[in-house]
């Protein structure tokens, strides 16, 4: 059984390859992502999951499923960018695995992200697949829907996705969990649930057009103009855009 202590020591030697592994040229522009500059490095995303795929090669048979819960859950910890995506990665590689178990955890490192690409990446790779498997988490999403952390309201959006994606249609879930936040303002939430109604809107394009339409006066311009993008022209016309 690996232990947080165990864990620890593994994330120093996943941080040895990171460190071998900085583009100098690409650390500015990161750190435009995140509020303290120290928790970036400066890894390229493809670089990020190279090596998350070589350690699941290497270390993948040893690790079970609540291992590497326990290793991740110490890499959301850190605060890093890095080592938060190293884990979504890691961990993608097995979510056919995880059950309920794995939400909890989720739910406490929603409140370690603090910008847009780990919320995401976690969001559409991790949780948005668990909760493909238990649609009544949705429960869960739509409570941090009205909370005041904003990348907790960004993450319920963009777990939805999972939810239109690869062949799947789950709009009235998708709609429960975006009916509260079309009004929200916040850059990296609007964003957000203008992307989550995009791809409902190209698994079920009907149900985003009659869930725009109920939501028109009370959205925000952003939601609206950016949600509707795969509409047809002529619910694009009944709405006005």
């Amino acid at each position: 059984m690996l232990t947080p202590e165990n864990a620890t020591e593994l994330i120093e030697s996943i941080k040895e390859k990171f460190s071998s592994n900085i583009d100098t040229g690409y650390i500015e522009s990161m750190k435009k992502l995140v509020d303290d500059e120290d928790r970036v490095m400066g890894v390229r995303v493809p670089i990020i999951k190279s090596i998350a795929n070589d350690f699941m090669k290497e270390h993948g048979k040893e690790l079970d499923t609540n291992d590497l819960l326990t290793l991740a859950d110490e890499c959301f910890k850190t605060e890093g960018r890095e080592e938060q995506l190293f884990a979504v990665f890691a961990l993608s590689k097995r979510v056919k695995k995880m059950d309920r178990d794995a939400w909890r955890l989720i739910d406490n490192w929603v409140d370690y992200i603090s910008n847009w690409e780990t919320c995401d990446q976690l969001a559409t790779q991790f949780a948005g697949k668990i909760l493909l498997a238990n649609i009544d988490l949705i429960t869960d999403l739509k409570k941090w829907a009205k909370q005041t952390n904003v990348w907790r309201r960004r993450f319920a959006a963009a777990s939805t996705v999972a939810l239109n994606h690869a062949g799947h249609s789950n709009p009235t879930a998708t709609f429960e969990v975006l009916r509260p936040l079309v009004a929200d303002n916040n850059p990296m939430v609007r964003k957000a649930v203008a992307w989550a109604i995009r791809e409902a809107a190209r698994a079920d394009e009907n149900s985003a057009y009659l869930f725009l339409r109920e939501v028109k006066d009370v959205a925000v311009p952003y939601v609206l103009k950016y949600g509707s993008e795969k509409l047809t022209d002529a619910h694009m016309k009944e709405l006005g855009l």
